[in-house]
């Protein structure tokens, strides 16, 4: 009976670190434009590797930081670390610099070809920043 449990658990646990998953993409952002927690930016792909979406040559990203969904979050989900991702995002649109970009579990909600929706970003710089999108539960 153990056994089996402790199978049950782990399953769940694998199918739960599949979805959580993510994944960044290194890019260029080429238009950035900012008023309080709302957001929205074009990104050309780098050549280095394709996007997600194959056939993405430019995406488009717009969104908000969505206070009520993440409100009983800890890290790394606050609304200081998305105006840190903001700021970071408006100085890779100035210096024309490489960043990653990428999503956390659904965090890029595609509404159309090459276009997304955000609730929220995470800036994280462990050797190299990323900038996380978030848009369900991460």
């Amino acid at each position: 009976m153990l056994m089996r449990e402790i199978s049950v658990f782990i399953a769940l646990f694998l199918a739960a670190s599949v979805y959580a998953g993510g994944d960044n993409f290194p890019v260029h952002i080429t238009y950035y434009e900012g008023d309080g927690y709302k957001f929205k930016f074009t990104a050309s792909v780098s050549e280095e590797r394709k996007w997600m979406d194959m056939e993405c040559e430019k995406i488009y990203v717009s969104g908000e930081y969505d206070k009520l969904k993440w409100a009983k979050y800890k890290r790394p989900m606050s609304e200081e670390n998305h105006m840190l991702a903001l700021s970071y995002l408006e100085k890779a649109s100035i210096s024309k610099k490489k960043i990653y970009l990428g999503y956390l579990g659904s965090g890029l909600h595609r509404v159309a070809k090459c276009t997304y929706i955000s609730k929220g970003l995470i800036f994280e710089n462990y050797g190299k920043p990323h900038v996380m999108s978030v848009h369900g539960s991460i």
